[in-house]
């Protein structure tokens, strides 16, 4: 059993042109000797262990080739899997050392390596279903050193959210479609299913890590749960006050928390590090409900002129709520400092700040 699995990894990514195969009504026909190329060839690949006399194997056919023919014209599937099929009957060695006792047998590769649990499925439909949800899973992550090379560099914005679990557990299956459904520019969604990498990670089983290059990571552990993993996202992935740049001012956007701009003047070096050490202690604790971010007011006036500030006092500070027209300027007059500014932004959350508003 051994020797199959290790050849397959060996060739993992081998090229399937290589491959000599032949086809029965799109089913790759597999022997001992193609066997381990062929289930290394694509992302996925499914082997139907099949005999003469089983007349399940006889139902299960046509169904298998109709899956064949339904995803070799989606455009999403092409050349990323395989439905192959093998005689166990006459491959009893091949057969026994890869743990198959009865007929039909599918038996699931993923990048090459063989999953525990068969696939199940009987009809057209449950083929189809499973190859495409599996194409468009979280890329999975191989090797510690491969993960190691993923995390954010210290001092970054980069989020990296990392799932442990088994592969084709409920716990995976449901990361996957969440990953899917919250893809976001300033995320990286990836997926750990060995446990090797796992352990060596020093990381538990059934959890998300969020790794970021601004702070420590978090961790979340609770249930599987779509709209607390967002929620949690939501409040752990972003730093407290982080200097802008037009990348994090997407990502912000895409957020959409009101965003707290504070404008300082590096060159005023005991005003500006005081501006940022109070509005970040702020950020840290309110970033539920703000997104905050610092720039340059000297270089970025235009800016400051946007949210309605003059650019000739700094530092200065603006509350811009995502996609509406308001704006919520801190008077330029007042104190700018951290009690102040903590029951401005108060005032703001509960509706006691008049905005105005930008010109049409």
């Amino acid at each position: 059993g051994m020797r199959f699995l290790f050849v397959s990894l060996l060739l993992v990514f081998a090229v399937s042109a290589s491959l000599d195969l032949t086809y029965d009504e799109g089913i790759a026909v597999l022997t001992e000797d193609n066997y381990p190329r062929a289930v290394a060839s694509r992302h996925l690949v499914l082997v139907d262990f099949w005999a003469p006399w089983c007349g399940h194997c006889k139902k299960f056919a046509p169904e298998y080739e109709a899956a064949a023919a339904t995803l070799g014209k989606l455009e999403e599937a092409k050349g990323k899997f395989l439905l192959g099929k093998i005689n166990g009957a006459d491959h009893t060695p091949l057969a026994r050392s890869l743990g198959v006792r009865g007929y039909p047998t599918v038996l699931v590769y993923h990048e090459g390596r063989r999953m525990e649990r068969p696939f199940e499925g009987r009809t057209k439909e449950s083929v189809v279903e499973y190859i495409l949800h599996h194409l468009s899973e979280t890329e999975r992550v191989d090797t510690h050193g491969d993960l190691q090379k993923l995390l954010p560099r210290e001092g970054t914005h980069g989020v990296l959210v990392v799932a442990y679990a088994e592969e084709e557990s409920d716990y995976v299956h449901w990361y996957d479609q969440f990953a899917r459904a919250h893809q976001h520019a300033y995320f990286t969604y990836r997926a750990v299913t060995r446990p090797e990498v796992t352990k060596a990670q020093r990381e538990k089983e059934n959890t998300v890590v969020v790794y970021k290059g601004f702070e420590e990571k978090t961790v979340y552990t609770s249930e599987q749960n779509s709209t607390r993993l967002a929620r949690f996202l939501h409040l752990h992935s972003y730093p407290g006050l982080a200097e802008g740049n037009p990348d994090l001012h997407a990502a912000y956007l895409h957020r959409g928390a009101p965003i707290v701009w504070l404008f300082v003047a590096p060159a005023v070096k005991q005003r500006t590090s005081a501006a940022i050490k109070e509005f970040t202690e702020l950020g840290n604790f309110m970033k539920a409900h703000f997104s905050f971010m610092w720039v340059d007011g000297k270089k970025e006036r235009a800016i400051m002129n946007s949210v309605l500030l003059s650019g000739d006092v700094l530092p200065a500070a603006a509350i811009k709520p995502v996609n509406v027209s308001e704006i919520y300027p801190y008077k330029e007059s007042d104190t700018l400092s951290g009690s102040y500014v903590a029951e401005w932004l108060r005032k703001f959350r509960s509706g006691q700040l008049a905005p105005r508003l930008l010109a049409a």
